[in-house]
C-alpha cells in the first residue's frame, strides 16, 4: 500500500453536501410539481417556527412568573404571589414545586383547608409523594393535636414518606420520635433519636429535647452539651444567622451553661439590633430565672429578680419595638415586681391589643381594683362575643373572650365558650383549659369541707374528664367526690372506675387514681393502683415517686424499697418533690440529720406547707435543735389556721 493510500482524503463541510443534494434534487424532478408544492412546504417551515417560538415564549413566560412570585413571596404580598404562582401552573399542574409554593402562600393568606387540599396534590394519603408536602401535613395534624387513632396514623404515614427524602429527613425523624414517646412507643423513638444524636448540630438538639421529655434528664444534658460544640461551629461560619444563635442558646440552656448561651445571643444582637434574638435573649433570661428557681427555690429570690431586670433591660433597648416585644417586656416587668412599669405598658397598648387589655385586667385584680379590671375585661368579652357571630370558628377569639369570662369569674360562660373545640380533640390545651376551669370552679364552691357534692358538680367533672382524659385535678376532686355516701359521690366513684376497666390509658389511670387515694390518706388501695402504673411504666417519673411515698407511709412501712425507688430517681432527676419523698423516708427510718437536710432542701418550694413544717419540727426535735423545732411547730399551726382545717398531704409528685 502506497504512502498516498494512507492520506485522509479533505471532507467539504456538511452545508456543501447538502447544497449540491437540492441541486441534484430539483435537478431531477419535475419543476411544475416542485412549484405546487411550495406553498405547503413554506407552511409547514412557518408552522414548525411558529410552535417552536410558542413553546420557547412560553417557557420564558413562565420562567417570568415564578420570578414575580418569589419576589412577591420576599416582599409578604402573598396574594400577588398566589396569582403569579397559579398562572404557572396552569401549563404544568404537576409541578410539584410550584404546588408547593403556592400552597405555602394560601396558608399564609389564612385558609389553611384549602392549602391542605392542594398539599394533598402533591403528596396523597398513604403514598408517596413530595416530601416537604408530606412534611407540612404532618406538622400541621401535630400543631392541631390529633388524638385518635386514625388521625395518629395519618400524621405517622406523613412523616415515615416525608423521612424518604434526604433533605427534610431529620426534622420528619425528630417528629416520629416525639409522636412514639407521646404515646409510649419508646422502641420505636429510640433508633430515631440515635440517628438524630449522629447528625450532630440542630438534630443532636432535636434528639437531646425528646430525650428530656423521656425523663432521661442525664442523656439529655449530655447530648445538649456535644451539641453546642457543634452549633457553635455553625454559628461560627454563619455569623449573623440569628436561628442559628438561638439553637445554640437552647442547648446552653439544656446542658444549664447560662453564660455561654447569653453571649450567644448578646453578640447576634450586635449583628442584628432589631433581629429575633432581642426577644429570644429576653426568653432566655426568663428560663435561667425558673431554673433557679427549681433549684434552690425563694433562696435566690434576688438572683431571679435581676434576670428579669435584664429581660426588662434588653427590651426596652429595642429599637423597633412590636406589639409582641412590648407585651413580653411587660410581662418581664411583672416578674420584676416593677408592676408601676408593667401598667404603663400595658395602658399605652392596651386601647387596641386585646392581650394587653387582658393582661392589665389581671394586674389590676392582682392589686384589688376589681372595678377598673371588670371595666378592661368587659370590653373584651364584648368585643370578642360580637366577632364570634360572623366568624364562630375563630379559635384565636374564643380563647380570648373565654381568658375574658374567666377573669370576670365567670366559669360556665368560660367553659362553654371552650367545650365545643375542645371536645373535638383537636385542641389539646383548650381540653386542659376546661379541665383547669372545672377545677378552680369546684375549689371555690367547696371551700367550706362540710360542702356535700352536688350530682351537677360530679357532672361538670365528668364532663371535664371526657374532654382531658385523666387529669390529676378532675380526677383527684372526683375522688374527693366518690368517698361521699350519696349518689352524686356513687356516681363519681363508678365513673372513675368504668373509665379505667375501659382500658384506655391504664398507665395514666391507675397513677391518677393511685395519687388521689394516696392524697385522701386511703394507701392502701393507693399502693394497688400505683404499683400497676409502675410496673406498666417503670420510668415514669411520677408513678415511681408517689408509689415511694406511698410505701413510707403504707401499714406497715416498705422502707428499704422506698428509698431504693427514690434514689434511682435522684440519679438522674434531683427534683424537689422527689427530694421531699427522700426526706419523709429518712424521717421514719430516724435518720435525723439526713431528714433534716433534704427537707430543708425542700422548704424553698414549699414554705406554706404545714405537714413539712411538722416534718423538720420532729427531726428538729430529735436533734436536741429545741428552738428550731418550736418554729416549725409554731409555722405550722399558724398556716393550718389560716387555712381553716389542715390540708391534704402535698408530698405526692404533680
Amino acid at each position: 500500500m502506497s504512502e498516498e493510500d494512507l492520506q485522509v482524503p479533505l471532507q467539504p463541510p456538511a452545508f456543501i453536501h447538502a447544497w449540491v443534494f437540492v441541486l441534484q434534487y430539483v435537478d431531477t424532478r419535475e419543476h411544475h410539481r416542485l412549484l405546487l408544492g411550495l406553498p405547503c412546504l413554506v407552511f409547514a417551515a412557518a408552522l414548525a417556527g411558529a410552535c417552536f417560538a410558542a413553546s420557547s415564549s412560553q417557557a420564558q413566560l413562565r420562567q417570568i412568573y415564578l420570578q414575580e412570585a418569589a419576589a412577591s413571596l420576599t416582599a409578604g404580598r402573598d396574594d400577588a404571589a398566589e396569582l403569579y404562582l397559579r398562572r404557572s401552573l396552569v401549563e404544568h399542574p404537576e409541578d410539584a414545586p410550584t404546588m408547593y409554593q403556592l400552597a405555602l402562600a394560601v396558608a399564609r393568606s389564612g385558609d389553611a383547608p384549602r392549602a391542605e387540599q392542594l398539599m394533598r396534590r402533591i403528596a396523597p394519603l398513604g403514598q408517596p409523594g413530595y416530601a416537604p408536602a408530606s412534611l407540612w401535613l404532618a406538622e400541621r395534624g401535630l400543631m392541631q393535636g390529633a388524638v385518635t387513632p386514625h388521625e395518629i396514623e395519618l400524621i405517622e404515614s406523613d412523616l415515615l414518606y416525608a423521612a424518604a427524602d434526604a433533605k427534610v429527613k431529620p426534622i420528619a425523624q425528630g417528629h416520629l420520635a416525639n409522636l412514639y414517646l407521646e404515646h409510649e412507643r419508646v422502641k420505636e423513638a429510640e433508633p430515631l433519636l440515635a440517628s438524630l444524636a449522629e447528625k450532630g448540630g440542630t438534630q443532636r438538639l432535636a434528639a437531646a429535647l425528646a430525650y428530656q421529655r423521656l425523663g432521661r434528664a442525664a442523656e439529655a444534658r449530655k447530648q445538649a452539651a456535644k451539641a453546642i460544640s457543634e452549633l457553635r461551629r455553625e454559628v461560627d461560619g454563619q455569623p449573623d444567622n440569628g436561628a442559628l444563635r438561638m439553637k445554640l442558646a437552647d442547648a446552653c440552656s439544656m446542658a444549664a451553661r447560662w453564660e455561654e448561651g447569653e453571649q450567644a445571643l448578646k453578640a447576634g444582637i450586635l449583628l442584628d439590633p432589631d433581629g429575633p434574638c432581642v426577644p429570644a435573649l429576653a426568653g432566655f433570661y426568663g428560663s435561667w430565672a425558673a431554673a433557679l428557681a427549681r433549684k434552690s427555690g425563694t433562696a435566690s429570690r434576688s438572683e431571679q429578680q435581676a434576670l428579669y431586670r435584664k429581660a426588662v433591660g434588653v427590651l426596652e433597648d429595642s429599637s423597633a419595638p412590636s406589639p409582641e416585644t412590648r407585651l413580653l417586656l411587660a410581662d418581664a416587668a411583672i416578674a420584676a415586681e416593677d408592676e408601676q412599669k408593667a401598667e404603663r405598658v400595658l395602658r399605652e397598648l392596651a386601647p387596641a391589643n386585646v392581650p394587653a387589655r387582658l393582661r392589665l385586667g389581671k394586674l389590676l385584680l392582682k392589686r384589688g381594683d376589681e372595678e377598673a379590671a371588670r371595666a378592661e375585661v368587659s370590653v373584651v368579652l364584648h368585643d370578642s362575643l360580637v366577632a364570634l357571630r360572623d366568624a364562630p370558628d375563630n379559635l384565636l377569639l374564643r380563647q380570648q373572650a373565654a381568658d375574658a369570662a374567666e377573669l370576670m369569674r365567670n366559669y360556665d360562660q368560660a367553659v362553654e365558650l371552650l367545650r365545643g373545640l375542645a371536645a373535638s380533640g383537636r385542641y389539646p390545651r383548650l381540653a386542659e383549659n376546661v379541665a383547669r376551669l372545672r377545677v378552680v370552679q369546684w375549689d371555690l364552691r367547696h371551700r367550706d369541707a362540710s360542702q356535700r357534692p352536688s350530682a351537677d358538680d360530679v357532672a361538670a367533672l365528668m364532663q371535664a374528664f371526657e374532654i382531658s382524659p385523666w387529669n390529676q385535678g378532675v380526677v383527684g376532686r372526683l375522688w374527693t367526690a366518690s368517698q361521699d355516701e350519696t349518689p352524686a359521690g356513687r356516681a363519681a366513684g363508678d365513673f372513675l372506675h368504668d373509665k379505667l376497666a375501659a382500658g384506655n390509658v391504664p398507665v395514666t389511670g391507675h397513677t391518677a387514681l393511685g395519687t388521689a387515694a394516696a392524697q385522701a390518706g386511703n394507701y392502701a388501695l393507693a399502693r394497688e393502683h400505683l404499683e400497676l402504673a409502675w410496673r406498666l411504666a417503670p420510668n415514669q417519673l411520677i408513678a415511681t415517686n408517689n408509689l415511694a411515698w406511698t410505701l413510707a407511709h403504707c401499714d406497715p412501712p416498705d422502707l428499704p424499697r422506698a428509698l431504693t425507688l427514690v434514689e434511682g430517681l435522684l440519679k438522674s432527676e434531683p427534683r424537689p418533690d422527689v427530694v421531699h419523698t427522700r426526706g419523709i423516708i429518712y424521717l421514719k427510718q430516724e435518720r435525723w440529720r439526713d431528714a433534716a437536710a433534704d427537707l430543708e432542701r425542700v422548704l424553698p418550694f414549699r414554705p406554706r406547707d404545714p405537714q413539712l413544717h411538722r416534718a423538720l419540727a420532729l427531726a428538729f426535735a430529735r436533734l436536741n435543735l429545741a428552738e428550731m423545732a418550736k418554729r416549725h411547730e409554731l409555722q405550722a399551726e399558724a398556716l393550718e389556721s389560716a387555712a381553716g382545717s389542715a390540708p391534704t398531704d402535698a408530698g405526692t409528685a404533680r
